[in-house]
């Protein structure tokens, strides 16, 4: 999760000492949730050991956890590696809509 505050001075009393400040909170959270399937970049399945480009979203905190099938283990990334690399995914089965 990406997250910037600013704070602009709206205006000034000199007189009364009283100021008016707005405040701006922008936060980016990261697309990916929970047993969403996601495609690695090859680039980065590469840098993590060779592995299948195919992982399994388990855990998103600060960061994301990825299991990958074929190994059958769990890898923590970065959040800001997610960011940089297009990670393709399908949303879980769950957050589909019945027709």
């Amino acid at each position: 999760m990406k997250s910037k505050v600013t704070k602009k001075l709206v205006s000034a009393d000199n007189h009364s000492n009283t100021f008016n400040i707005k405040f701006t909170y922008f936060m980016d959270m990261c697309t990916l949730c929970k047993d969403d399937l996601a495609v690695l970049p090859a680039s980065l399945a590469k840098q993590l050991g060779d592995l299948c480009p195919l992982v399994l979203v388990e855990r998103v905190t600060s960061l994301v956890r990825f299991h990958f099938f074929y190994s059958r283990t769990g890898s923590p990334i970065i959040v800001r590696v997610v960011y940089e690399c297009p990670i393709v995914f399908c949303p879980a089965s769950n957050s589909y809509a019945p027709w």
